[in-house]
């Protein structure tokens, strides 16, 4: 029996494996810009720009053994939707957008275990289905209750693409926002890295 090993070709008939390309940009020309969003009225409160990985990954073991892993640079952006009354407001309110970019796919992949596990370790969190937004995806919801009594959604999505791992966290009040808006939102940042 003829075995193929990634990368060689073997002769044994069987296709040699197509690898994986690496996404060459920085994190920063990943990130959704305020043209991206699905709907206008959203202001920038923090327009894309490179930050330091550990704002993303909170344990320092995570952040050195993703740095073994060739963790590389991680960008943000935040977007707001001014809203007159939030008990009626309707539409995604709060958008942050983060992409952290791996050397390699492998690295890539240990961080969105690793920051899946980190978001799933939230209190008070639910997973949902976060749809094919890449190779890997996964998604929660968490509520609040804000000043005003009114009951507040935040929808946390993340996946990966090749080498960069994606964070989407999308806020607004229970029942005007919704996975569906989070999911939508993250397309149109994923639809830059493909």
């Amino acid at each position: 029996m003829a075995v193929c090993v990634l990368g060689s070709g073997c002769g044994c008939g069987c296709p040699s494996p197509t690898p994986v390309p690496v996404l060459h940009g920085t994190a920063v020309s990943y990130v959704l810009r305020l043209d991206q969003l699905p709907t206008s009225g959203f202001t920038a409160d923090t327009t894309p720009h490179a930050v330091d990985p550990a704002t993303v990954f909170a344990a320092a073991a995570d952040l050195a053994a993703l740095r073994g892993a060739g963790l590389g640079g991680a960008a943000t952006a935040r977007y707001l939707q001014p809203a007159p009354v939030l008990a009626t407001a309707n539409g995604p309110l709060d958008v942050v957008a983060t992409v952290v970019a791996f050397s390699g796919v492998s690295g890539a992949h240990q961080g969105m275990t690793r920051l899946s596990a980190q978001v799933d370790a939230r209190a008070g969190v639910g997973q949902v289905a976060a749809g094919d937004l890449g190779a890997e995806s996964h998604a929660v919801t968490q509520t609040a209750t804000a000043a005003d009594g009114t009951v507040v959604v935040e929808v946390t999505v993340l996946w990966r693409v090749a080498n960069l791992v994606n964070e989407m966290v999308v806020r607004g009040r229970l029942g005007g926002t919704g996975v569906g808006d989070a999911v939508v939102i993250a397309n149109r940042q994923a639809a830059g890295e493909r």
